[in-house]
């Protein structure tokens, strides 16, 4: 069982954010969903404890993402660890992740460039 993790950039009011997502290819459910300003370690470690909080035993499953450096750091291998999730990491090819793209494609489709934000407390259901 896979659960592939990306990050997209999207903009409100000409400000980058980013939302960070882990996906269940089992069901297609997103475990965990966050969104920042700042595109760093936090915010994927972050979405990375929602996931957890809603999934009592990840041992079957496989963390999936990109060969970025903020799956890489110390902070986030341990907590991947910890869950006894084997990590898997893509070698720079995006169709390795595509279940990913498609939904970051999806959601700026369909609620990013649909719903104009105003400013960030519109998006803080996601944080």
């Amino acid at each position: 069982m896979r659960l592939p993790y990306d990050v997209t950039a999207f903009d409100i009011k000409g400000k980058n954010h980013y939302c960070a997502h882990l996906l269940d290819l089992t069901n297609r459910e997103i475990l965990g969903i966050s969104v920042s300003r700042i595109n760093n370690t936090d915010l994927v470690y972050r979405t990375l404890e929602k996931a957890i909080s809603k999934r009592d035993d990840l041992s079957k499953y496989i963390h999936h993402t990109d060969s970025d450096v903020r799956y890489c750091s110390s902070k986030y291998v341990k907590l991947v660890e910890k869950s006894q999730m084997k990590i898997s990491m893509c070698r720079g090819n995006a169709y390795e992740n595509a279940h990913s793209e498609s939904f970051n494609k999806t959601l700026k489709r369909q609620e990013i460039n649909i719903h104009q934000y105003l400013h960030r407390r519109s998006r803080k259901k996601y944080s």
